[in-house]
């Protein structure tokens, strides 16, 4: 199970924030081409290697800062009450499904996934065979808390970006 949270959109304006704060003084650095009797001198463009590093590590703390708050949005969600056979209880018993979040991250994406063989059966729900008993049959209804998780954080990504850059 996987979701896919792309802030490529949000880099792109804060580089167009920047080059906007320069008015346009960054400069393409060309080479002078020599010709008899015809010289030709450009001007020294500054180096934006530091700007583009403070850039770069701008970005990283804001995806690290929605990584965050995914996973404590997520442990939120698997603790709160469900609707189950009778009556309502979370999804945690021994803890082995929340400890297996695996969350990847990159430059412009994330990926969350659940690594217990049983975490596609506790999200989407199933049939089971208690016990291994071929003749029972049990329905245990799902309880999608990284839906839940995305659907209730749909407008804070970009809030929670902005606060850490």
């Amino acid at each position: 199970m996987k979701n896919i949270i792309n802030i490529d959109e949000q880099a792109k304006k804060i580089a167009q924030d920047i080059v906007e704060k320069l008015d346009g003084k960054v400069a393409i650095q060309s080479a002078p081409i020599p010709m008899p009797g015809v010289y030709m001198q450009t001007n020294k463009v500054p180096d934006i290697t530091p700007l583009i590093d403070g850039i770069e590590a701008q970005h990283q703390k804001g995806i690290e800062a929605v990584q965050r708050a995914v996973e404590i949005n997520l442990d939120k969600s698997m603790s709160r009450s469900w609707g189950w056979i009778s009556g309502s209880r979370d999804i945690v018993d021994t803890g082995a499904l929340k400890d297996s979040l695996e969350m990847n991250i990159s430059s412009d994406s994330f990926s969350v996934s659940y690594n217990e063989p049983y975490a596609n059966l506790v999200h989407y729900g199933g049939y089971i065979n208690p016990y291994g008993n071929p003749n029972a049959r049990v329905y245990l209804p799902g309880r999608p808390w990284v839906e839940t998780t995305f659907s209730e954080m749909n407008d804070s990504w970009q809030q929670i970006y902005l606060s850490a850059v």
